[in-house]
């Protein structure tokens, strides 16, 4: 018992820990964090632009289309000045403007002198200085974007989980965080297994001492005690994980690749424990009722039959009870608990399917994205404990019934 107390809280222990801390990864690497993030994308667009300015070199054709483009603009100017100072309104001062420029500024000489003033601007354009100038213009215009759609809410939550662990980046957190949620699904695995071995051990001694009276009740309360350790070991402990995420996602934006990867979509684990209180908290009466009945009939009623069983080894007249004997013998047509494994190895793969053909949609190969999707959904160790109690369970009450029709039968022979 020793054993089976010590491995059962540290299945819970460390299965708690773990999805805490899977939750906390789930949040840190959410989409929300990440490919949907616009703090994010603020920070790839400007490393995309500086990269696309430092590198900006215009090829013959574009050189020529914007020389004839700043041509005819320069010679457009020149005419529409030309126009307005041609234009004769009649008063002294405009003639006298008129003739002044006329006299001192040739508008044909200034038309001759378009090529070498777009000779000039395409210098300043390419010139190291004029880039600096683009940049600064360019990354002006996104700073103004940014501002106006900066979260500073999500950034507080994000560097809320940072600061919990003590790392200052993502790859620092899921580098250590990831390393323990494999150490604790390990050693949660593997101590799952030992109440599974110890419950065969009973099953074993049951058989072994079937006959031997004296250590018939010690084996029996023990039985007990074992199963009702792995029932609130199972119920507390979480029984399933769905877990729906981005594996990778590559965009594909002017020759340049923005990555992003292990983004979360979904996740969720609980246990039955965690579904009722969490059921309870909504304050709407059919969660309320549906959670109460889940208590009831997958906890509260496997608790109570366990109770009876221990009562009705030690007390004649209890047994003599039509309650008690419907109580221990009968009462397990009325637990849920094997139905809730049904009912939760249903939901997996339901969830399962569900999740792939969803995810499969998700999945894209183009020229510009990528993106592959993963499915994590699984049973956890917790289920399997719960399962254990559930097949102990049955076998403990078919055998302290047959033990007790043994001794029955037993001392009616001595009568008569």
């Amino acid at each position: 018992m020793i054993a089976t107390g010590y491995t059962c809280e540290t299945v819970y222990r460390l299965s708690q820990e773990r999805a805490r801390l899977k939750e906390d990864i789930s949040k840190v690497n959410d989409v929300m964090f990440g490919v949907m993030s616009v703090n994010l994308w603020e920070s790839e667009i400007r490393g995309i632009a500086e990269k696309q300015i430092e590198d900006f070199k215009l090829t013959k054709e574009q050189d020529s289309l914007i020389r004839v483009a700043i041509d005819e603009v320069l010679v457009g100017v020149i005419k529409r000045t030309d126009k307005v100072i041609q234009d004769d309104d009649g008063t002294v001062l405009k003639f006298i403007r008129k003739h002044a420029v006329n006299l001192f500024f040739d508008v044909e000489d200034f038309q001759k002198n378009v090529p070498d003033l777009t000779d000039a601007i395409m210098k300043k354009i390419t010139s190291e200085d004029g880039k600096e100038r683009l940049k600064l213009l360019v990354l002006s215009k996104i700073d103004e974007l940014a501002e106006s759609t900066y979260d500073s809410t999500k950034v507080e939550k994000y560097n809320k989980y940072l600061n919990k662990y003590g790392v200052n980046s993502k790859e620092e957190f899921n580098r250590e965080t990831t390393t323990k949620v494999e150490a604790y699904y390990k050693a949660v695995l593997y101590n799952s297994f030992v109440p599974i071995g110890i419950a065969l051990v009973f099953v074993l001694l049951w058989i072994i001492f079937r006959n031997n009276e004296e250590l018939k009740y010690i084996l029996l309360s023990f039985s007990i005690l074992f199963g009702a350790v792995i029932l609130l070991t199972g119920v507390a402990s979480p029984m399933i994980e769905i877990d729906a995420r981005f594996r990778e996602m590559n965009f594909f934006i002017l020759g340049e690749n923005i990555e992003f990867s292990n983004q979360y979509i979904f996740y969720r684990s609980k246990s039955i424990f965690e579904i009722v209180s969490l059921m309870m908290s909504t304050g709407k009466i059919d969660s309320m009722v549906v959670a109460f009945m889940i208590f009831s009939f997958s906890v509260l009623l496997p608790f109570m039959k366990l109770t009876s069983m221990s009562i009705f080894l030690v007390s004649e007249r209890y047994r003599k009870n039509s309650f008690a004997r419907w109580m221990t013998f009968k009462s397990g047509k009325w637990s849920m608990a094997d139905v809730m494994v049904v009912a939760i190895f249903m939901a997996y793969v339901a969830f399962q399917g569900i999740l792939d053909n969803q995810l499969e949609g998700l999945n894209q190969n183009s020229d510009t994205l990528t993106a592959i999707t993963t499915n994590h959904t699984a049973l956890q160790p917790g289920f399997y404990v719960f399962v254990t109690y559930v097949v102990f369970s049955i076998l403990l009450s078919s055998y302290l019934g047959k033990s007790l029709d043994r001794e029955t039968n037993g001392l009616k022979k001595v009568k008569e």
